[in-house]
C-alpha cells in the first residue's frame, strides 16, 4: 500500500479504538457509556453542500445499520460546509442513486457544519480535502481536528454537476468507504 499525504492520512489506532469501543458499547445491552435509549455512538457525514456525497453516505449507513439493528445506539447524520441548501432535500440524482441500491434519502435534509458538532460526534468524516480544511477553520481546538477524518484515501469527487454515471462513482467509493469505515473500528475493537 502506497504512502498516503497527511491529508488523507488513515484515523489514528488510538482515535478508532475509542470509536469501537463505543461503538461496541452500542450494542451490548447495559453498557454504562449511555442513559437507556440513548445514542451510544454518533458519526457525521461532512461534504460541500449535505445534497449529494454526505447524504449518499448518510442514507447507506443509515440502512446498513438498520439491517444489522445497531440504528438507534448508532447514529449517523450529514451536514455540509456550505450553507447554501440549508433546508433542501438530496440532489434528485443522489435520490435517484439511493432508489437503485435499495435504500432512500428523500426524508433528508441539508444543514450546515456547526462547531457544537465537534462535541455532538465522534467522528465527522469528509469527502474530501476541501471539506476538511473547512472543518479546520471552524475547529476550536486540536482535539476537534482529531475527531475529522476521510472517508476514502483520495478525494471523492463531487458529482453535483455531472450526470448519472457521475453520481453511480462517488456512490461506489462511499460504498467502498462506509464499509472499510465500520470494518476498521469493530476490527480495532476487537483486537484490543
Amino acid at each position: 500500500m502506497s504512502s498516503q499525504s497527511p491529508t488523507h492520512a488513515r484515523p489514528s489506532r488510538h482515535l478508532l479504538r475509542r470509536a469501537s469501543t463505543r461503538l461496541r458499547d452500542a450494542v451490548e445491552p447495559g453498557s454504562p457509556r449511555a442513559a437507556p435509549g440513548e445514542p451510544r455512538f454518533r458519526l457525521l457525514f461532512v461534504c460541500r453542500g449535505n445534497i449529494c456525497r454526505s447524504s449518499l453516505a448518510h442514507g447507506f449507513l443509515r440502512a446498513e445499520l438498520a439491517r444489522s439493528g445497531l440504528l438507534g445506539p448508532v447514529v449517523v447524520e450529514s451536514a455540509g460546509t456550505s450553507g447554501w441548501n440549508a433546508g433542501k432535500r438530496p440532489h434528485w440524482r443522489a435520490r435517484a442513486c439511493a432508489r437503485r441500491r435499495g435504500f432512500t434519502i428523500g426524508d433528508l435534509r441539508a444543514r450546515q457544519v456547526t462547531a457544537d458538532d465537534f462535541d455532538r460526534f465522534d467522528l465527522l468524516v469528509v469527502m474530501d480535502s476541501e471539506n476538511r480544511e473547512a472543518l479546520g477553520l471552524l475547529a476550536r481546538t486540536p482535539d476537534d481536528m482529531r475527531r475529522v477524518i476521510d472517508l476514502a484515501a483520495h478525494d471523492i469527487a463531487d458529482p453535483v454537476h455531472g450526470d448519472d454515471d457521475d453520481f453511480d462513482t462517488a456512490y461506489r467509493e462511499i460504498e467502498s468507504g462506509c464499509r472499510r469505515l465500520l470494518d476498521q473500528i469493530l476490527e480495532t475493537g476487537a483486537a484490543s
